[in-house]
């Protein structure tokens, strides 16, 4: 843990800490199963965790990093995208779901909360965006309304029969 007064000493006890609290980022970015990534206030992308790639199914980071976020998603998404990260690029905390292919193609639906990192200022300089995949919890949904829709059907049925 970087403590402050490491920091104010300086010299050799300052970049110890300073290394000592980027690898634990680093660390805890690398340990999350979520799919993270930092961009820039416009929302060109500028990183993303090893777990990102897997889950989005990336051959090269070349196809992600550099690129505008929001001309990742399908057409459809993509003015959800831009207004979520105008809004964090003001200084809103955004959450919202959406649908976004992987770039094998799968269908994949994703939880996304995007959050402003500030300097020491208090100045927006990056964006934090941290997706989720949710589509097993869409499918189940899914499922369940197909479910109590015949389940309305065939109490309809039953009512009429039972009337005549």
């Amino acid at each position: 843990m970087v403590l402050k007064a490491e920091l104010a000493a300086g010299g050799p006890a300052m970049l110890t800490a300073l290394a000592q609290r980027s690898d634990l980022v680093a660390s805890v970015v690398g340990a999350s199963r979520d799919c993270v990534k930092l961009m820039d206030p416009d929302g060109t992308v500028r990183f993303i965790n090893p777990h990102a790639r897997k889950i989005l199914d990336l051959a090269d980071l070349a196809d992600v990093l550099g690129h505008p976020w929001p001309q990742l998603w399908p057409k459809a998404s993509q003015s959800l995208i831009s207004a979520a990260i105008a809004r964090a690029a003001k200084g809103a905390q955004v959450r919202f779901e959406a649908f976004c292919p992987t770039a094998r193609g799968r269908e994949a639906y994703w939880d996304i909360s995007i959050s402003p990192v500030r300097d020491r200022s208090g100045t927006i300089i990056q964006l934090l965006a941290i997706s989720r995949e949710i589509t097993t919890r869409i499918t189940l949904e899914e499922s369940v309304r197909e479910r109590e829709a015949e389940i309305e059907a065939l109490r309809q049925r039953l009512a009429e029969r039972s009337r005549a």
